[in-house]
């Protein structure tokens, strides 16, 4: 930009719309569907495949592992082994629940399971009492549905 004389010189702007004006983008979006093409290609050959595919050269030095759906990372015999799913019993359902523990182990603080959520007013008879309801208190709200 120039300020001499009071104006200011458009020229870098000018130039920046001609580039893009002269396919400047369409050069940029065939770049990235030419990138993505190969790892399109990779990623089906090593799903169908299986991870041996990866045993090229080239990828010898890369650490790789396969892509799972949820279904198949909650049935994967190294993720049950390493302890990264625990099953946890909850009512309702045909079979245990599996669930994830805490990401991070601190040494005075384990992050642990203690107990499964509660379903829907498991325990409001109990809070009702400790708030000073009596049982036959409870058992109207419950008769009118309050509760």
């Amino acid at each position: 930009m120039s300020a001499a004389a009071g104006t200011v010189s458009l020229g870098p702007v000018r130039g920046i719309r001609r580039a893009k004006d002269t396919g400047f983008t369409v050069f940029l979006w065939t770049c990235a569907v030419l990138a993505l093409v190969p790892l399109t290609w990779i990623a089906f050959y090593v799903m169908s495949k299986g991870i041996g595919a990866l045993s090229w050269n080239f990828f010898t030095k890369v650490p790789a592992g396969p892509l799972y759906s949820p279904q198949q990372a909650l049935e994967d015999a190294h993720i049950r082994a390493a302890g990264l799913l625990n099953d946890t019993d909850y009512p309702g359902l045909p079979r245990p629940a599996p669930l994830a523990p805490t990401p991070v182990d601190l040494s005075e603080t384990p992050g642990r399971f203690r107990h499964r959520a509660p379903t829907l007013g498991e325990h409001t008879d109990a809070i009702l009492a400790e708030l000073g309801y009596a049982g036959s208190d409870i058992a109207g709200l419950r008769a009118r549905g309050v509760i």
